[in-house]
């Protein structure tokens, strides 16, 4: 159990998610060096995740939940996570080799800093009202799917499609962790589930799903034949309908997280 807490609340879990969505579709795509898209995109979602973690380390301290206490007892563990998701992030990019997405990488990179900072007289992105998940998906649909393109200059119809199909997938799936959060989130932060409710918002969770699932198809209707294509999306559906306040940590930064990764194989099977 030592060792499943690790990776999940470690943020090794949610990383390799992102990593895997992202060299999946570059690979689907067909560009060069999309493993190393994927490591890159891995060890920045490490050290961006750990980061937050620790700038909000305080916060932290005082709320009480497996995670946070897993937190407090392992923050030696976390920093060491941090260091190492920056120099990978750094090293993987230099070997990609430096173009002018280096001032997209660097925009991505401040906003997920100041998502989670918080200084003497500033809010956080995460506390201002509205934003917080509509942020994840814009951020995750950035880095796996306009990033790789970009680079590769090969931005077209398929970017886009993909943009919108990934951005409401993650949406979807970040959904969940706001039901968490409501314990936690302030009431000024206008939250979906603060807004319109919890069933409301599975709903919404489901109606992304939907929309996204079409849109791949569109882009691509081999996904229709696809097995992992359709776990991905029935899974995920099942995930948000049993989203709770009352679920443990477990569920969330362990399936939800984790099934990302399922798409990310879809897309994957696709490019073979």
């Amino acid at each position: 159990m030592s060792v499943l807490r690790l990776i999940i609340y470690g943020n090794l879990l949610v990383s390799y998610s992102a990593g895997m969505l992202t060299f999946a579709i570059s690979k689907y795509q067909g560009f060069e060096h999309s493993l190393l898209h994927g490591m890159c995109a891995f060890f920045a979602t490490l050290f961006i995740y750990n980061l937050q973690r620790l700038m909000r380390f305080e916060d932290v301290k005082v709320q009480k939940s497996t995670r946070h206490e897993w937190l407090v007892k392992n923050k030696s563990f976390v920093i060491f996570l941090c260091v190492s998701g920056v120099i990978g992030a750094f090293l993987s990019y230099i070997t990609l080799g430096v173009k002018s997405d280096i001032f997209l990488v660097l925009g991505l990179s401040i906003v997920g800093f100041l998502y989670a900072y918080k200084g003497l007289n500033t809010t956080a992105l995460r506390e201002v009202p509205f934003i917080k998940i509509y942020l994840i998906s814009v951020v995750w649909t950035l880095v796996c799917v306009l990033w790789p393109a970009y680079r590769q200059e090969s931005l077209n119809d398929d970017t886009l499609y993909l943009m919108i199909s990934v951005g409401v997938y993650i949406l979807a799936a970040t959904i969940p962790f706001d039901i968490r959060d409501l314990v936690y989130d302030k009431s000024s932060q206008k939250t979906v589930p603060q807004l319109i409710g919890v069933g409301l918002s599975k709903a919404l969770g489901l109606i992304a799903l939907i929309v996204s699932a079409l849109t791949l198809y569109k882009l691509e209707d081999a996904f229709s034949y696809s097995v992992l294509f359709y776990f991905a999306y029935v899974g995920m559906g099942l995930l948000v309908l049993l989203s709770s306040t009352k679920r443990k940590e477990m569920f969330f930064s362990g399936l939800i997280d984790g099934w990302i990764s399922i798409l990310a194989f879809a897309f994957y099977i696709a490019s073979i």
